[in-house]
């Protein structure tokens, strides 16, 4: 058996080729379906371990993120996952928009222990914010390579599949770019 531990299996062709001969229905409609799911951890040397939201604890916990496409039949109402990554917190990828915020919330502090309370409505001079040009963060960018990666492995079975995603950050700059590469609305 020891010899199988450094063995590395292509898993997302395995599962697609599992999927393609026993699973596959040409006539049922499948919906590829995007979720991240958390799962808590208690150790401190895990890879990957960080504080995610769980919105069964509705806060953000210690613990590890895995990110799933799956294929949905409709009818069966089946989920068969394909691709499976887990999502690591990149301190030079997300660090720019958290310091930001951390930035915004400490000048917030400053100006509510000077003046009290602000006004209500919207600050005198500001800015509407163009926000078809949204800078992507580390989990935009790896939600794009697998879904270049799934629309790679299954080729041309499915003419124009439709796109469910289950995530927190599934952001309109994301489900815009989804639309534009595969020409849907």
């Amino acid at each position: 058996m020891q010899r199988w531990f450094n063995t590395v299996l292509p898993w997302a062709q395995m599962s697609w080729l599992f999927f393609r001969t026993h699973l596959f229905q040409p006539d049922e409609v499948y919906l590829v379906v995007g979720d991240e799911s958390v799962v808590s951890k208690a150790g401190k040397k895990t890879h990957g371990l960080g504080p995610f939201f769980s919105s069964i604890y509705n806060k953000p916990i210690a613990g590890v993120s895995f990110f799933t496409l799956s294929l949905v039949s409709v009818s069966d109402a089946v989920s068969h996952p394909l691709l499976t990554e887990q999502v690591v917190k990149h301190a030079e990828t997300d660090g720019p928009a958290k310091a930001k915020q951390r930035a915004t919330k400490k000048s917030a502090a400053k100006k509510n222990q000077r003046g009290g309370k602000r006004k209500a409505g919207r600050p005198k001079g500001s800015k509407n914010k163009d926000k078809r040009h949204v800078e992507w963060n580390g989990e935009l960018r790896m939600m794009e390579r697998l879904v270049k990666k799934l629309l790679e492995l299954i080729g041309g079975l499915f003419p124009s599949p439709i796109w469910c995603w289950m995530v927190i950050s599934a952001t309109t700059t994301f489900v815009r770019w989804c639309s534009k590469v595969w020409g849907c609305t």
